[in-house]
C-alpha cells in the first residue's frame, strides 16, 4: 500500500484536534440508525421530458411501470414505484432461468399475538399507522402543529445529541425488538453480558479509530502520513486528464462510446469489462431482499456474503436461517463482515451462524486496524451476484413497517462479471484466513466452474478499492474519468456526498464545457441519526461552489437516502458501496460495479428521475441553511476544511 511521506508534521493543537474528531467519528459509528422524517414534495420540473428525449433518441420505448422485470415482487401490493418510467430495449434482457420472484413474506405476529393475529395469517399494518407513516413511499406525514411548535434543538442538544445516541443504542437501538413483529422464531433480547460486550465493543472501535488517525498523520516517530486529500485529488485529477482525448464539449459524442477511452478507464479502475452480462437493478429493499432471500433459498452449491454489518433484527436474523438451512444441506458459506463493527452490532445473530458452522471472516487489516470492511455483496452458485450499498437489516430491506424505509439500490447481474466478483472476494477471503492462522477452506480459483451464465448485453466491471493510497484509487478514479467523459448528463445519487477537491473539479469543468450535473443527497432532516451530527453540515458545506456553477441539486426528504450511484450520458453506471466522500477515501474498502448498456443505464436514469421528483432542489445558496452548531465547526476546521479551502 502506497504511502507519501509527509513533510511537514501537523501541529499539536491540529492532532488534538484530528483525535477529537475520530472520537465523534466513533461516536457516528455508534449511534442508532434512524432518521427524522419529512415529508415535502418537489415539483421534478423538466427532468422527465429529457428522460422521455433520451429514451427517443437511444431508440428505446418508454412506458409507465415497476423499473424491475420480476413485476411479482410486489404483486398483490401498493406497487411502490407505479409512477417509475421503464426503458425497454427491443432485444428484452431477462433472466430466462429464474421465475417471477414473489412476494416477500411478512413474519408472523409473535407467539403471544401481541399484534391482534394468529400464526398462519399475515402480519397487518394498522391504517391509522400507515397515514401516519406512509410505508409505501418512505415518508412520514407532515409534522403537527406541536412538533412544529417544539422548534429546532437547543444549542446544547445539537453538540450532545451524538453522545445520547451512543449510550442509548448501546441498551436499545442494537436489537430492534421492542414491541415490533418478530420473525416465526422468536429473537430473544440482550442479556446483561451482551450489552457489556457490546460496550466493550465500542471501547474497542473508539480506539482502534484513534489509533488511526495518530498512525496516519505521521505526528509519532516512526510513522508515515497518509496522502492528504489534496495530494489524492492532484494525483488523481493527473492520472485522468492524462489521456489521448480531450473533453469534449456538451453535444458532441460521448466519449463512453469510444473504446479508446474505454481502455484507459479500465487501466485507471484496474478493472476490465467483461461481455455478455445481464443486468438487474434492484431498487429499495423489498425487491432486493425479495431476490437475495430466493437465491439463497434457491442455491445449490455455494453462497458467499460480503457485509459490512448484520443487525439482530428481523432481516439478520431470517437470512441467518436461511445460512443456517444451507449449511446443513452441505453447501459452501462463506461471509466476511467488518470484524470491529460486528463487536456492537449484530454479535448474537453472527455468533449463532457460527455454531452452526458457518465461516465468517472478520476482517481486519493487520496494518490498518482502523479500517473498515464497507463492501456488499452476495455470489450464488458462482452465477449470480448482488452488489450494492445494503446490509442485513430491517432498515434496507424494508421488512419491519416500524422502523424507517431506507431508499437503497443493489444491482443483480449473471455473466462472466461474477467470475470476477468472485475473484476478489476469494483474494480477500484467503490472503485473511491464512494471515489470521484460521482453519477455514480456502476458495480454489484454479478451478474453474463450467459457464452456466444467462446471457446478456451488459459490459460489467468490478472494481475494487482500498485506501490510502495517492496514485491507486480505482473507483474515485474511474468516477473522474466517467464525468471528463460525459457530453450531455451526469446524474449522481450518493448518501453522504462530501466533495473532495477531485471531485468538485471535475463536476466543476463539466459546467464549463455544458454538461448538464444533477445531484441528490441527504437533507439535514432526512440523513440517518448516526451521521447527522457530524456529516450533515460537511454535506452542506461541499455544496455551494457546485450550485453557483449550475449544478442541479437535490436534498432528500423524508427517510434516509442510502443509495450510491452515477449515470453519465445515459450509457454508463457506477454502483456499489462506495460513498463519496473522504472517510470511503482514507478508512473503508469499497466494491462498485461499472456498466456499460444504454438499456440498463436508461431504468436507472428513470430511477433517479423519480427520487428527485420527491426531493427538494435547491435554487440558491441560501436555501442549503448551512448553520453549523459549535461542534460542526470544530470538525469543518480541523477535518472537513480541505474539502472546499477558502480561496
Amino acid at each position: 500500500m502506497e504511502r507519501i511521506q509527509n513533510i511537514n508534521l501537523i501541529t499539536k493543537r491540529n492532532f488534538i484536534f484530528r483525535t477529537f474528531f475520530i472520537f465523534v467519528v466513533s461516536l457516528q459509528l455508534a449511534a442508532g440508525q434512524s432518521a427524522i422524517a419529512l415529508d415535502k414534495d418537489a415539483e421534478i420540473g423538466d427532468y422527465r421530458e429529457k428522460i422521455i428525449n433520451t429514451a427517443k433518441e437511444l431508440g428505446i420505448g418508454v412506458y409507465e411501470d415497476l423499473p424491475v422485470e420480476f413485476a411479482g415482487a410486489t404483486s398483490g401490493r401498493r406497487n411502490n414505484y407505479s409512477k417509475y418510467e421503464k426503458f425497454v430495449s427491443s432485444k428484452t434482457l431477462n433472466f430466462r432461468k429464474i421465475p417471477e420472484v414473489p412476494p416477500p413474506a411478512f413474519a408472523y405476529a409473535n407467539e403471544n399475538n401481541q399484534n391482534g393475529f394468529g400464526k398462519g395469517k399475515e402480519f397487518k399494518i394498522d391504517q391509522t399507522e400507515i397515514k401516519r407513516h406512509d410505508v409505501s413511499n418512505g415518508r412520514a406525514m407532515p409534522k403537527t402543529a406541536a412538533e412544529e411548535k417544539a422548534g429546532e434543538p437547543s444549542f446544547f442538544v445539537k453538540g450532545f445529541t451524538g453522545v445520547r445516541n451512543f449510550f442509548g443504542s448501546i441498551f436499545k437501538k442494537n436489537d430492534q425488538t421492542d414491541s415490533r413483529r418478530q420473525v416465526s422464531r422468536k429473537i430473544s433480547k440482550p442479556s446483561v453480558i451482551d450489552n457489556i460486550r457490546v460496550c466493550w465493543g465500542y471501547v474497542f472501535n473508539l480506539f482502534h479509530a484513534m489509533r488511526a488517525v495518530i498512525v496516519d498523520s505521521g505526528f509519532l516517530p516512526g510513522t508515515i502520513a497518509v496522502p492528504s486529500f489534496d495530494e489524492i485529488s492532484k494525483n488523481a485529477i493527473a492520472m485522468v486528464k492524462n489521456s489521448d482525448f480531450k473533453p469534449r464539449k456538451a453535444g458532441q459524442p460521448s466519449l463512453l462510446k469510444e473504446e479508446g477511452f474505454i481502455k484507459e478507464l479500465e487501466i485507471l479502475s484496474q478493472a476490465k469489462f467483461t461481455e455478455g452480462n445481464t443486468i438487474k437493478f434492484l431498487i429499495d429493499g423489498k425487491v432486493s431482499f425479495a431476490m437475495k432471500d430466493k437465491l439463497m433459498k434457491e442455491a445449490k452449491k455455494s453462497v458467499y456474503i460480503g457485509a459490512y454489518l448484520f443487525f439482530d433484527d428481523i432481516t439478520g436474523n431470517e437470512t441467518a436461517d436461511i445460512l443456517i438451512a444451507k449449511k446443513k444441506q452441505g453447501l459452501d458459506i462463506k461471509i466476511i463482515v467488518d470484524h470491529k463493527i460486528a463487536c456492537v452490532l449484530g454479535a448474537r445473530v453472527i455468533k449463532r451462524m457460527q455454531k452452526a458452522g458457518i465461516e465468517i471472516l472478520r476482517y481486519m487489516e493487520s496494518d490498518r486496524r482502523g479500517d473498515y470492511w464497507h463492501v456488499k455483496l452476495l455470489i450464488v452458485d458462482d452465477k449470480y451476484a448482488i452488489v450494492g450499498g445494503m446490509n442485513y437489516g430491517d432498515y434496507y430491506s424494508h421488512k419491519n413497517p416500524d422502523v424507517q424505509q431506507w431508499r437503497d439500490t443493489d444491482v443483480l447481474y449473471s455473466g462472466p462479471a461474477v467470475m470476477e466478483t468472485k475473484k476478489i472476494f476469494a483474494e480477500v477471503w484467503n490472503n485473511m484466513a491464512v494471515e489470521k492462522g484460521l482453519d477455514f477452506k480456502k476458495i480454489d480459483m484454479d478451478i474453474q466452474p463450467k459457464p452456466d451464465f444467462n446471457e446478456g448485453f451488459s459490459r460489467v466491471a468490478v472494481v475494487y478499492q482500498n485506501p490510502p493510497a495517492a496514485s491507486s484509487s480505482p473507483i474515485l478514479l474511474s468516477i473522474l474519468k466517467a464525468i471528463y467523459g460525459a457530453t450531455e448528463r451526469v446524474n449522481i445519487e450518493n448518501a453522504y456526498f462530501i466533495a473532495i477537491p477531485a471531485v468538485e473539479q471535475a463536476i466543476l469543468d463539466a459546467r464549463v464545457r455544458g454538461v448538464e450535473v444533477n445531484i441528490l443527497t441527504n437533507s439535514k432532516k432526512s440523513i440517518n441519526e448516526g451521521a447527522k451530527q457530524f456529516m450533515s453540515d460537511a454535506i452542506l458545506k461541499s455544496l455551494p461552489p457546485l450550485v453557483t456553477a449550475g449544478v442541479n441539486v437535490y436534498i432528500k426528504q423524508g427517510d434516509n437516502l442510502h443509495s450510491k450511484f452515477m449515470t453519465v450520458d445515459g450509457i454508463f453506471s457506477s454502483i456499489g458501496s462506495y460513498n463519496l466522500q473522504p472517510k470511503c477515501e482514507r478508512y473503508e474498502t469499497e466494491l462498485n460495479v461499472n456498466i456499460i448498456d444504454a438499456a440498463s443505464v436508461g431504468r436507472l436514469d428513470a430511477v433517479f428521475a423519480k427520487d428527485i421528483s420527491e426531493a427538494k432542489k435547491i435554487n440558491s445558496i441560501d436555501e442549503l441553511n448551512h448553520n453549523p452548531g459549535w461542534l460542526a465547526r470544530i470538525l469543518e476546521k480541523y477535518f472537513f476544511s480541505m474539502l472546499s479551502p477558502e480561496k
